[in-house]
């Protein structure tokens, strides 16, 4: 036997805004079925995209019955509908430009004003010392550009191992170009999403990107290299200077806290 739909007696109850925007729903019964799916079509082919000027923005069902469902779909203005749905395979992003911060204790460059300012602090460009000679730097602003990338995926996709190879790519960065920038300036910091049994998985995958850099200096140290996720740190030494002891820079360290990844098997592409 077919299924039975018929609207009930509070559907087509809205309302309306004093911007003039409007919106409605559609109440319905669905009733033989005890399949979501099968209730699913049967609302669906009952309702038109467009209802009083209105379009259809979402569609839900709850279970009345073991064998009965309740249809509520939602018609808005047009211009309020949800134009960011994905068909498989489609993706958009979204990115944040603010950045993040680093401690550094060294200028690119510094201006001395007041007699007699220390030679060590001069040449060395070194940032917010104390009586003591204790260099403290500054946190200062720097790029980091955040980014996210929301994909439809097929259905078929989202497998148990699938989401394991996502949480064991947190936290590594690119081997190779991704979406525009070199090996080791994206770090995946992980995804989020849902699967359902009538639609394709819209998965969110958010990223940090930095840049690398080469060619820095760092007191007399120079050539120094750091790719955009390694963290630089320096060492300080005392050095006796016209018979105080001054601080200069022994050593600068460059560390890598982060594991490569092929970013491929992420699934959303390079970004060309």
């Amino acid at each position: 036997m077919a299924n039975e739909i018929f609207e009930l007696f509070k559907s087509d109850e809205g309302s309306d805004s004093y911007d003039g925007s409007s919106q409605a729903t559609l109440i319905y019964f669905i009733d033989g079925t005890a399949s979501r799916s099968s209730a699913r079509a049967t609302f669906l082919a009952q309702l038109s995209t467009v209802h009083d000027g209105l379009v259809l923005n979402s569609v839900r069902l709850d279970r009345a019955r073991p064998e009965a469902w309740i249809g509520k779909a939602t018609y808005v203005e047009p211009d309020k509908a949800d134009k960011q749905k994905l068909d498989t395979g489609d993706y958009r992003i979204s990115f944040d430009t603010t950045g993040g911060t680093a401690h550094v204790t060294t200028a690119n460059a510094q201006t001395a004003y007041g007699a007699d300012p220390p030679d060590h602090i001069v040449d060395n460009k070194v940032v917010n010392v104390t009586e003591d000679n204790k260099v403290q730097g500054v946190d200062v602003p720097i790029p980091a550009l955040k980014f996210s990338v929301t994909y439809r995926q097929p259905t078929a996709t989202i497998t148990q191992a699938y989401i394991v190879t996502l949480a064991r790519m947190v936290g590594k960065v690119n081997d190779g170009t991704f979406y525009g920038f070199a090996a080791g300036e994206v770090l995946f910091l992980g995804a989020k999403g849902q699967q359902g049994t009538n639609t394709d998985p819209e998965i969110t995958y958010d990223f940090l990107a930095s840049e690398n850099v080469t060619g820095l200096q760092i007191g007399d140290i120079t050539g120094i290299a750091k790719k955009g996720h390694e963290y630089l740190w320096c060492m300080w030494r005392d050095a006796v200077d016209e018979n105080e002891m001054v601080p200069f820079a022994r050593n600068v360290f460059v560390a890598e806290l982060h594991d490569e990844a092929d970013f491929d098997n992420l699934g959303i592409g390079d970004g060309t």
